[in-house]
């Protein structure tokens, strides 16, 4: 039974991580390795050449790659929704969770059904409305377009964690004299900072590699994301596997180091509120 168990998980593992893998070492491998068939699973020969063509264009430095613009684009876009939801989301959870007010349950309910809707029902219709505002192909209107779909998971999540801590202790600093922004910001912000050091973690994976609202909405070099930038290196009659594979492998780095670094609060997120005495 126990070797079972680790047979599976072996299996698990090998399902979860060869994807990975092979764009890694697809990333690598000579042109004349990619093309070649059968597949060439463990190449003798690597190279860095896809890496140069994606960072500095297909002639050297005389013809610009445009993917390092594309990458800037999905940092900022990235970064800027995940700390607007962020902000938006804790005023939001403390609502929810603190206060008692009519159409409450309804009201929770529809904004966590708008982020139940996939992104592709919500891009042409949302490209129609930002070509009437002037908002079409622009980095704003992207990152507008994420803090609308993140901010109710956020604040879904958040108010989890809120909902956790003992209202005792709200009421004791009210009794003290503590406002709620006090009580907000001073107490029940780092008490749930586990939690939403998680959810920012999560709401920037989500954006960072969002595709059919990018797809649809972005056109030119000043908005188009990384996502969107990796579909480009398809064309009508070629694709360009190993550019392509090292572009991937290098959109892997930023949520990989943001992951690492934020590791122990990420597991303290996670487990928040599973083991309560």
């Amino acid at each position: 039974m126990e070797g079972i168990r680790y047979f599976l998980i072996a299996l698990i593992l090998a399902i979860v991580l060869f994807p990975i893998y092979w764009i890694f070492i697809t990333s690598l491998k000579t042109e004349s390795d990619i093309s070649v068939y059968p597949p060439v699973f463990f190449p003798r020969k690597l190279t860095l050449e896809h890496y140069i063509h994606v960072i500095y264009g297909y002639s050297g430095l005389t013809k610009f790659s445009l993917f390092p613009s594309y990458l800037m684009n999905s940092v900022i876009a990235a970064t800027t929704s995940t700390l607007v939801s962020i902000i938006l989301a804790l005023f939001a959870a403390f609502a929810f969770s603190r206060f008692r007010f009519r159409g409450r349950d309804a009201f929770f309910l529809s904004i966590i059904l708008l982020r139940a809707t996939p992104g592709i029902a919500l891009s042409i219709p949302l490209y129609i409305f930002y070509r009437m505002l002037g908002l079409d192909d622009t980095l704003l209107g992207l990152i507008l377009a994420y803090i609308a779909l993140n901010t109710p998971f956020a604040t879904w999540l958040i108010s989890g964690y809120i909902d956790e801590i003992p209202k005792a202790i709200d009421e004791a600093a009210a009794i003290d004299g503590a406002s709620w922004w006090s009580i907000l910001w001073r107490i029940l912000v780092p008490l749930s900072k586990p939690g939403i050091l998680t959810t920012a973690l999560l709401i920037f994976i989500f954006s960072w590699n969002e595709f059919p609202i990018a797809f649809v909405i972005t056109s030119s070099v000043a908005s188009r994301t990384a996502t969107v930038g990796i579909y480009t290196f398809m064309q009508e009659f070629l694709i360009d596997w190993g550019g392509m594979s090292a572009a991937a492998t290098i959109m892997y780095i930023p949520p990989i180091i943001l992951a690492f670094i934020a590791q122990k609060a990420l597991v303290r997120g996670l487990t928040f509120g599973a083991v309560r005495g």
